[in-house]
């Protein structure tokens, strides 16, 4: 017997309320085989009346019936003749006189169907729970087609007691006038959410009608599953997957297995489906997918692991293709009960995106460059091969697990997140209170202890990030950062985008940041015996104070050791460097370098090579004590000549005095310019070291 149902003030389920439902949830089903169950017992006629065949009525029992009796507390057994729910076909139905509704929409759509609702005001109570296929149109109900969902599913939702997703409803009770039963939110009227709408997809124009090509849900979803456990209850018991449940998808058919059982191929292989699980610990597998995975464990949410199996909902429509926004939607909690959540997934190697829900989760990506966020509860989150991001979340027993061993790995911490660099690669890691690496397990204290203690640390945005007083370390990350050292011997780390370091006072390792996208750095050394690698990009270095190291990195640089006896490299492209005060150490590197010296007994070093280009000295002078330092310690004096000649003034840049003339010093085995002095005709000594000799090559 039938009995109303109440608004609940959700719309996600209001939106889908009839208003009445089957008072047991212990349902009949029939499929009948004589059209005088209908028409001896109310109805005026059924037109070609034909029972449903052992295929029809199977799908319907394996797939449809049996799904519900998974996720809610209804049940089903057969009987013979008059169930609850009965199953027909027929070209046209009148369910008799003084009846509201009369018979088969026919001229209809494709397939067109309709069932009725346990609502004695809508048809009569002698055609509670009949559901009437028109003949011809339901012989192929495959999974996640027109016939099965927007045919099967969608006829019993109504048979028990779901109304059209897409409208508002009045209420046919007269002791209710005025009871309005409204529509899903707007967001939500699509088949990703309801197989009681006729929006396949959101924003879907209903005049355009159904094509019958669109590819469908496999089950009731997420508003469904909601609704119908709120009039007949939720199931966790036997037949719900309420033990230790896997769960895998075929990239070809996309078939669905559970524990090794397979449930076969789906329409055009596509996945679309809501998995309700009465309980146990379970895992998605959906490592045989190696597209870009987006899974989403959360209550309500969706998951996309197969991109290419995406239903696409305007399938044989005009316009451009909708695809639904995940191959598997989670149902809500049903009163707050977290058995049916998911705990574990495992995907396979693109780049992957994985959130945890409520509960222990474990987080299992393979190779790609992974996002991992276990959320709530105390997750375990694996990353796998690239570089990867792990956040335990809200637990207070997170894990993070690593292939490789601690003695093979390096690790910062700056800012509360862990960078932990690893033959797997660069991940970095937060809110996680154990790392278990191949050979070690350590807690959150003895990790901090290895990385050598929290330091402040910058985002991917621009950062302003200042030290203290004493030993610090700050990484900029990504982004336009300025870091300042302040005292103490600090570490500093620009890290991609266009930087401004300032080591301060102390002896300080300062680094420009590597890659492409580090364009330009501006580096301030301050005082102290510092350390400076500049790295990629045209960068500007000041040494100031102190007895200084400075590589220019990969780039065309600015170098300038100022005070102190530095050590400066050019490295790699055309370089400008000057020595500045002190007795300095300079190496042109790569490319045809300019070179000053500055004040002090300077060494100009070339390694001999002829890739490493021609460096032109500008203010070389042997009385200050300045050397020619050649790498080459197999070289001899011999070897050596020295040529004059006039250059061009080049505003200044290579020739000094127009009237005196370049002293070119030529390696003659390969034929190469070592050094070309500028005005090195005016001096009187030119002074080579090759090893520890020194020759005066003017002598």
């Amino acid at each position: 017997m039938p009995t109303p149902v109440a608004l609940t003030g959700n719309p996600s389920i209001d939106g889908l309320l009839w208003g009445w439902k089957w008072d047991s949830p212990n349902l009949t089903v029939s499929f009948p085989q004589d059209v005088r169950e209908y028409t001896e017992f109310g109805y005026a006629f059924v037109e070609n009346f034909q029972p449903f065949t052992n295929f029809q009525a199977n799908q319907i029992i394996n797939f449809g019936l049996n799904n519900l009796g998974v996720f809610s507390g209804l049940s089903f057994s057969g009987v013979e003749n008059f169930g609850n729910l009965r199953f027909a076909q027929a070209t046209r139905v009148d369910y008799g006189p003084n009846h509201v509704n009369t018979g088969l929409h026919f001229p209809g759509g494709r397939g067109s169907a309709e069932a009725n609702p346990p609502d004695p005001f809508f048809s009569g109570e002698h055609t509670m729970g009949d559901n009437w296929f028109t003949l011809g149109a339901y012989t192929e109900p495959v999974l996640g087609s027109f016939q099965y969902a927007a045919g099967l599913l969608h006829e019993v939702g109504h048979a028990l007691g779901l109304k059209h997703g897409h409208t508002t409803q009045n209420s046919m009770d007269p002791s209710q006038p005025g009871l309005v039963y409204p529509a899903l939110p707007s967001g939500q009227d699509s088949q990703e959410y309801s197989v009681m709408t006729y929006r396949s997809h959101v924003g879907a124009d209903l005049s355009q009608g159904a094509s019958g090509q669109e590819e469908y849900p496999w089950t009731y979803m997420i508003n469904d599953v909601a609704a119908l456990q709120h009039m007949y209850g939720a199931n966790f018991g036997v037949g719900t997957n309420e033990t230790d449940t896997v769960y895998n998808f075929d990239p070809s058919t996309g078939a669905m297995t559970i524990n090794g059982f397979s449930f076969g191929a789906s329409y055009n292989a596509k996945i679309l489906l809501t998995i309700w699980d009465g309980g146990g610990i379970d895992l998605f597998n959906f490592a045989n997918f190696a597209n870009d995975q987006t899974i989403d464990l959360r209550p309500g949410a969706f998951s996309t692991f197969s991109t290419a199996q995406l239903a696409n909902l305007s399938l044989g429509k005009a316009g451009p293709a909708n695809f639904a926004r995940g191959n598997i939607g989670n149902p809500n909690l049903y009163q707050g009960d977290l058995r049916s959540l998911i705990e574990n997934v495992q995907t396979g190697t693109g780049n992957d995106s994985l959130t945890g829900n409520q509960v222990a989760n474990f987080l299992r990506a393979g190779g790609g460059n992974d996002v991992l966020n276990g959320g709530a509860g105390d997750d375990t989150l694996e990353g796998g091969n690239g570089n990867d991001t792990m956040d335990g979340g809200a637990g207070a027993g997170d894990e993070a697990l690593f292939f490789s061993n601690i003695t093979d790995t390096t690790a910062m911490l700056s800012g509360g997140v862990f960078t932990i660099i690893s033959p797997e690669g660069t991940d970095r890691v937060t809110g996680v209170e154990r790392f278990h690496f191949n050979d070690r397990l350590l807690s959150l204290a003895e990790m901090t202890d290895f990385a050598g203690g929290d330091r402040p640390g910058g985002t991917p945005g621009d950062d302003v990030l200042t030290g203290t007083a004493g030993n610090d370390r700050l990484d900029g990350f990504e982004g336009n950062d300025r870091l300042l050292g302040e005292g103490g011997a600090d570490t500093l780390d620009g890290g991609i985008g266009a930087d401004t370091l300032n080591g301060g006072d102390g002896d300080d390792v300062i680094i420009g940041g590597p890659g492409e996208g580090d364009l330009r750095d501006v580096i301030f050394a301050g005082e102290g015996n510092d350390s400076v690698d500049a790295g990629a990009g045209n960068d500007q270095v000041f040494g100031q104070g102190g007895n200084d190291t400075i590589a220019g990195g990969f780039g065309v640089d600015e170098l300038q050791g100022q005070d102190g006896d530095d050590v400066i490299t050019g490295s790699a492209f055309s370089d400008l460097v000057f020595g500045g005060a002190g007795d300095d150490f300079v190496n042109g590197g790569f490319g045809h370098d300019r070179i000053n010296g500055g004040t002090g007994a300077d060494k100009f070093f070339h390694v001999g090579a002829s890739g490493h280009g021609s460096d032109w000295v500008q203010d070389y002078n042997a009385a200050e004590g300045d050397v020619l330092l050649f790498g080459n310690a197999s070289a001899t004096r011999a070897q050596f000549q020295v040529n004059f000649n006039h250059t061009a003034n080049a505003a200044g840049e290579r020739a000094g005095d127009d009237a005196v003339q370049e002293a070119f010093v030529i390696y003659r085995p390969t034929g190469q310019i070592m050094w070309a002095l500028v005005d090195g005709a005016g001096q009187s000594s030119i002074n080579l070291q090759i090893g520890s000799d020194v020759f005066d090559l003017l002598a």
